[in-house]
This record gives C-alpha cells, sequence and structure tokens, in this order.
C-alpha cells in the first residue's frame, strides 16, 4: 500500500478530510516516516515520524511513533480528538495539533476572538514541546 493509501485510510477511519489530513502531514513531514539511512524523521522539538507525532503524545494514544501505521493512525486520531475538542474549527485544531492543546485553550480563555496571536505569544515565550 503505498503512503497516500495509507494516509487516505487512516483520515477515512477517524472521518476526517483525506485532503486536508494528506496536507497536514505534507506539511509536518513532507508525507516521509523515513530519512535515507532508514532513521524516523525526528524534528529538532522531538516529534517523529510522518504524523509528527511528540514521544507523550504517542504515549498517550498508545501508538508506537517508530512504526508508520500506528503514527499515521496517532496523528488521525488526535487531529479527530482535536476537531471534536473545538467544535470542528480547523484552524484550531490544527494550531493546536503544533502548538498544543494547553496553549490554544490558554489562549482561548486569555484572548477571546483574538486567540491566534496569544498562541503565537506564547510560542515566542517559551520553547515548543
Amino acid at each position: 500500500m503505498s503512503v497516500e493509501s495509507e494516509v487516505a485510510a487512516a483520515a477515512q477511519r477517524y472521518g476526517l478530510d483525506p485532503q486536508m489530513f494528506a496536507a497536514q502531514l505534507r506539511q509536518e513531514s513532507g508525507l516521509q516516516h523515513f530519512r535515507d539511512d532508514g532513521s524516523v524523521i525526528t524534528s529538532s522539538a522531538g516529534a517523529l515520524g510522518i504524523g509528527q507525532l511528540m514521544p507523550e503524545t504517542a504515549q498517550w494514544l498508545g501508538v508506537d511513533p517508530y512504526d508508520m501505521a500506528d503514527n499515521l493512525d496517532g496523528a488521525a486520531r488526535f487531529m479527530r480528538q482535536l476537531l471534536d475538542r473545538y467544535d470542528g474549527d480547523q484552524i484550531k485544531a490544527l494550531v493546536a495539533y503544533n502548538a498544543g492543546p494547553g496553549r490554544v485553550d490558554r489562549a482561548i480563555q486569555t484572548h477571546g476572538e483574538n486567540w491566534f496571536d496569544g498562541v503565537v505569544q506564547m510560542v515566542g515565550d517559551e520553547p515548543l514541546p
């Protein structure tokens, strides 16, 4: 099965728009799970694989971030949970996927409609997880 097929299957399993989910993963990892040397793609912050899951998030989701199918499943399930948490608001869900839902929640509480500015400020003030 191709990466694109696996991405579409994970999106469908959790009721996500397959094109949106593929675009998210393309931004996160270039739709790549492994480097040319066979190691798993890891960001400077420590996020792993095609879904760029932080180790703590992967553990919370109960997935192995080093296994591409598990990583994809975790990424899709996490995005579904975020979409549900933010009443289908794709922007809030995408920002929460990257900056963390705690940051988005705090920004909404303290900045209201200007929540995005609050997230940007928080990310600038503290290292990403």
